[in-house]
């Protein structure tokens, strides 16, 4: 048994050595060396075994793995490149270090592999087209209205772009068309946004307009109640009047129902302009629905209702408001109410005038502006649209006007002007009747005249010297700052004067620190002399001379203050100035200085209720006023009569002679 395993022993040289050493082992149970020989040779006897047991495979895997090889080769001959790469994958699983294998395999997998991303790429074009045409199902659901269609579409283009995404394979186009459909939703969304505020909005109108037309229902009622109420006054003012006060209780409670009635009707009317505002300015983006075009009609006849109020009470701040506001929501059907023309009648001596529109020119005071609207032919009419004008005859005489709505205007035109020497007169063309006043303040210059006539020129001189002598006379007529003070200057120096002279610094500036007397005293002798009937002008003469009549002419140039239009303290004044210097404080008609430079005295008022010591009133701003409402052409003030300051002068009117 050694000699078989020594060397490199064979299978059967084994087989035999290990039957041998069983046979010594049993002859020889405890001996050591021949167990230990024995294990040797059994576990080479082993080892052989398993080699050829490897070899045997190993064969087999080489005849296996060929013959997948061979059939592989046929199905790639056959185009039947996954059975291929099957049978070539499992040739060279069997024989994993056979490089032939490794190759052909590979080869048959990249023509898999193209295989395969070409059919991606053809499946993820398809879905991409199935995304687009769902995109367009989508836009034209949402055209329609159709929400749950719209979002069922958005939803499958969606999925199908997003698995044409899928593995890579998504054609270059993807992106623009995901964007696409990202855009879409969003405006959807925004649609949906919009469409719900929409909702609301015509939710709440609807709501609005209903309240709007309660309210004007129950305007309606309370303006029934209100005139039976107005009629009950009346009548139980008349039949109650001598009737004592404990028997004038109905009186009085008709009194507070008409008063709560009115408050009614003021409260409805409110609530019918907020509710249809609301209900207006609700409907801000939905200009063709037609709850907006029923809020307009709730406001537009609450704007013609409430100008025709302002106009019964001759508001015309009301009536300006309220017209823009029905102008603004008119649509189209009281054109007639808004754009009626209003007839202008001028009755005069033969002459023709120019009329021209009046606005706020560059400096804001209103002129004429623009080429004549109209040329009129005295006497006669025209017929304008409501506004403010110009009218200016050949001669230079001009004149403002303020056409009201519905309101026909007939003015008196002048013949020629008053002969007063040294006097210039413009004429106030006024409805109730015309007038002439003087074209500015009568100057120091124009009254001396009057102090050195000979009416009264003696008994000023001697006045004057009587004081000189110190026999306590009082100063009459002549300014004076006191009873014993006058203003100008006697000559000679002293002795008896012959003479008066205005001090230079005066020159041209209104006369002033005179009475309210002195002033009437100097209409009497220029009616006496010039042989017209001068006087002062009344409060309302004085008046329309600065405004013409019109609420927005505040001042007599227009609606805008500047300090520098005036001879005020504004402008930095001190003293009167002369009257030319007056040439932006112009009025309507051409009178010049009724803001400013000084205040002027106006006539008695035969009803007028004295205040007190406050006897006089005068009008107008002076040089010491530095508030633009002293200078406005509304402006009064009671002062006495007897006052004496250099603030204070006057200008003269003449009536028209028949």
């Amino acid at each position: 048994a050694t000699t078989l395993l020594a060397g490199t022993p064979t299978r059967p040289a084994v087989d035999e050595a290990v039957d041998l050493l069983t046979q010594a082992k049993a002859l020889v149970a405890g001996d050591a060396a021949v167990a230990a020989t024995l294990e040797r040779a059994r576990a080479t006897q082993t080892d052989l075994a398993r080699q050829e047991r490897e070899t045997a495979q190993a064969k087999a895997r080489v005849t296996e793995a060929g013959t997948l090889v061979q059939r592989g080769r046929s199905h790639v001959a056959a185009g039947r490149f996954e059975d291929a790469e099957r049978d070539l994958a499992a040739a060279f699983q069997l024989t994993p270090s056979d490089g032939a294998i490794d190759g052909e395999l590979r080869a048959v997998r990249r023509v898999l592999d193209d295989k395969a991303q070409a059919g991606l790429r053809a499946a993820a074009q398809l879905r991409l087209e199935e995304g687009r045409r769902a995109t367009v199902r989508a836009r034209a659901c949402h055209q329609a209205g159709d929400v749950v269609g719209t979002d069922r579409e958005i939803s499958a283009a969606a999925a199908a772009f997003t698995l044409a995404a899928k593995d890579g394979a998504a054609p270059g186009t993807l992106p623009e068309v995901v964007a696409d459909l990202a855009t879409f939703r969003q405006e959807v969304a925004e649609a949906r946004t919009r469409a719900a505020a929409a909702q609301a909005a015509i939710s709440a109108a609807s709501q609005a307009v209903e309240s709007a037309r309660a309210a004007e229902g129950e305007r309606a009622q309370a303006a029934k109640t209100h005139a039976e109420a107005q009629a009950v006054v009346v009548r139980l003012t008349r039949d109650l009047a001598t009737a004592p006060l404990q028997a004038k209780a109905p009186l009085w409670a008709a009194h507070q129902a008409r008063r709560s009635s009115a408050e009614a009707m003021a409260d409805a009317d409110a609530r019918v302009e907020n509710h249809a505002l609301a209900a207006w300015n609700g409907l801000a983006v939905l200009t063709d629905h037609p709850l907006r075009a029923a809020a307009a009609a709730l406001l537009a006849d609450a704007y013609q209702r409430r100008a025709a109020e302002a106009e019964a009470r001759e508001d015309e701040g009301g009536i300006r408001t309220n017209r823009a506001a029905l102008r603004r929501f008119d649509d189209g059907s009281r054109a007639a109410i808004l754009d009626a023309p209003v007839v202008l009648t001028v009755a005069g001596p033969a002459t023709r005038l120019m009329v021209r529109r009046l606005a706020p020119g560059a400096d804001t005071r209103l002129a004429p502006l623009g080429d004549p609207v109209a040329t009129l032919a005295v006497p006669g009419n025209t017929a304008l649209p409501v506004g403010h004008y110009h009218l200016q005859s050949a001669d230079g005489a001009v004149a403002a006007v303020y056409l009201r709505p519905g309101r026909p205007v007939t003015l008196p035109w002048p013949g020629s002007a008053p002969a007063v020497p040294g006097v210039a007169f413009a004429w106030v063309a006024r409805p109730e009747g015309g007038f002439w006043l003087s074209t500015t303040e009568i100057t120091q210059e124009q009254y001396l005249a009057f102090v050195l006539a000979p009416a009264n020129r003696t008994l000023v001189l001697d006045q004057v010297a009587a004081l000189r002598r110190g026999e306590g006379a009082e100063l009459l007529l002549i300014p004076r700052t006191s009873a014993r003070v006058g203003v100008w200057t006697p000559v000679p120096a002293s002795g008896a004067p012959t003479d008066l002279t205005i001090p230079a610094a005066l020159a041209g500036t209104p006369v002033t620190s005179i009475t309210r007397d002195d002033a009437l005293a100097y209409a009497t002798w220029v009616s006496l002399s010039a042989r017209v009937r001068a006087r002062l002008p009344t409060a309302s003469e004085w008046e329309y001379a600065a405004t013409a009549g019109d609420p927005s002419r505040i001042w007599p140039w227009g609606g805008v203050f500047d300090g520098a239009f005036t001879i005020t303290a504004q402008a930095r004044r001190n003293q009167p100035a002369p009257v030319a210097q007056a040439t932006y404080d112009i009025g309507p008609f051409g009178h010049a200085g009724l803001a400013g430079n000084v205040r002027e005295w106006l006539a008695p008022a035969a009803d007028a209720a004295e205040e007190g010591e406050l006897t006089g009133a005068v009008a107008g701003g002076s040089w010491g006023d530095d508030r633009p409402e002293t200078c406005a052409g509304r402006m009064r003030e009671r002062v006495p009569a007897d006052v004496l300051t250099p603030a204070i002068g006057f200008r003269l009117v003449v009536e028209a002679t028949p």
